[in-house]
């Protein structure tokens, strides 16, 4: 699991793309932080920017939990489950995954 604390973009099924900022990524997923609840098994769009210059990882994935997160404006912390990541969006995903894990 990788740590970092940068905004991304989450597509919601009923509203324009949000931000949400990431708590950690893994192979599976994403913990993230948003303004507003989700309900859980929400299927969601999300747009990683993990290398840069290369474009964004695209992932559906559903939410599999959303709690209260008290304090500022990202009161919701949320874990989305990747689902039907492209091959090759998957590789980037593993290998940033990996480097960091032999950064840490």
């Amino acid at each position: 699991m990788v740590r970092h604390g940068f905004a991304i973009r989450l597509g919601l099924p009923w509203a324009a793309p949000r931000r949400a900022l990431v708590l950690d990524v893994s192979e599976g997923g994403v913990g993230l932080l948003s303004p507003e609840a989700i309900e859980r098994g929400t299927v969601v769009r999300v747009e990683l920017e993990l290398v840069p210059g290369r474009g964004p990882v695209l992932a559906r994935g559903t939410v599999r939990w959303c709690r209260l997160h008290p304090g500022g404006a990202w009161e919701f912390a949320l874990g989305v489950q990747f689902a039907g990541l492209e091959a090759a969006q998957a590789e980037v995903l593993s290998r940033v995954v990996r480097g960091c894990r032999a950064v840490s």
